[in-house]
């Protein structure tokens, strides 16, 4: 009957109210402090966003379609609070439903992944980045030879279906028993993300996600002397990853200085982390990325260049609490990488003697 009148029914009234809330309120128009409270980043990292991903996001062209600019928002948005997904979609700046946030964050998620993301992580391979790495970490932390710290962090999803061969459902299950993918991170001096690697199960080691990362095979590859990235005593050590020396060991021998100046510089990663989670809250453990493996792996990749940008447009850092715990590797190895240990010894035994003996 409300038809034959001309008058909309109640679902067509909510699409025509959201459609007038959309176009009334626009995000560009609020506070700069308020924006980066609802995005984590500036008017103009967003903006830049947008002109970057537009030559590969669909246009809509239905009259109560999303604009782009509204779809990366929500995108954006989701990253930034990381609450369910109905929640997101009642905020006054977006108001869409749960199901339109979903497929604006797969959108985004894949373009930036697929488009941007290797000119915003990038791994040192020219002179002249091994250079300014080194250079960074030398000013910082008084450590040499340095281009990068790398630690694991455990990044929490919902349980794969139990029959998804392809996923089990037991290999995500952490040592804190919750259901995580376990993500390598390499950062530099500044905080910067230079690799992630996102693709192995929580209940993997960082020993083992270190292995079979293609970091560390592009150093073994190379073989540079005196290049090498720092990582805790969860890693192994090799010529190419140096690690703390374990045991007690007397204050102020070369030793205990070694170790203090190997703690002061890792502790980047660490920070990085946490600014990295802090800032991109659907990554907490708290939140839980209610995604299959692969799309939370491009979430998590999403997040890290994001996370760039805003250091690259000096976005202020959030607190953070370091939750990250450090593991022990127990160094026993067989004969097939002994020869690594030892080189890795030597090139430690190196440093300490040419730095931490005067």
């Amino acid at each position: 009957m409300a038809l034959l009148f001309g008058i909309p029914n109640p679902r067509q009234r909510r699409i025509q109210y959201r459609q007038q809330m959309r176009d009334a309120e626009d995000p560009f128009l609020i506070s700069d402090t308020k924006f980066i409270k609802d995005f984590r980043l500036s008017k103009e990292c967003v903006r830049y966003i947008i002109a970057r991903v537009r030559p590969h996001m669909t246009i809509k062209k239905r009259p109560n379609s999303l604009s782009l600019t509204r779809r990366v928002l929500i995108a954006i948005h989701f990253c930034a609070v990381g609450s369910y997904q109905t929640g997101i979609g009642e905020n006054p700046y977006i108001l869409v439903s749960r199901s339109m946030v979903s497929k604006c964050l797969k959108e985004f998620t894949d373009v930036i992944v697929n488009h941007v993301a290797n000119e915003w992580i990038i791994f040192p391979i020219t002179p002249l980045q091994i250079a300014r790495n080194k250079r960074r970490f030398l000013e910082k932390f008084n450590i040499p030879h340095t281009i990068g710290a790398v630690d694991g962090t455990q990044i929490a999803i919902t349980p794969p279906n139990e029959i998804d061969e392809l996923y089990q459902e037991h290999l995500y299950i952490n040592r804190k028993q919750y259901h995580s993918i376990n993500c390598q991170i390499v950062t530099d001096a500044d905080l910067k993300i230079l690799s992630i690697n996102a693709k192995f199960p929580g209940r993997s080691h960082d020993a083992y996600v270190w292995k079979n990362s293609t970091i560390r095979s592009h150093l073994l590859e190379t073989n540079a002397k005196n290049t090498f990235l720092i990582g805790d005593s969860g890693y192994p050590l090799e010529p190419w990853c140096i690690t703390p020396i374990l045991g007690n060991h007397q204050i102020y021998s070369p030793e205990h200085r070694f170790n203090k100046t190997h703690k002061r510089a890792r502790c980047t990663v660490e920070r990085c982390i946490g600014v990295l989670k802090q800032r991109w809250r659907c990554l907490l453990k708290d939140r839980t990325l209610h995604y299959k493996p692969t799309r939370a792996s491009k979430i998590i990749i999403t997040c890290a260049v994001l996370h760039n940008v805003a250091i690259h447009y000096n976005i202020g850092l959030p607190e953070y609490d370091n939750e990250e715990e450090e593991d022990e590797y127990e160094e026993n190895h067989g004969q097939e990488v002994e020869e690594l240990l030892n080189a890795g010894r030597q090139t430690r035994q190196e440093l300490l003697n040419q730095f931490f003996t005067h």
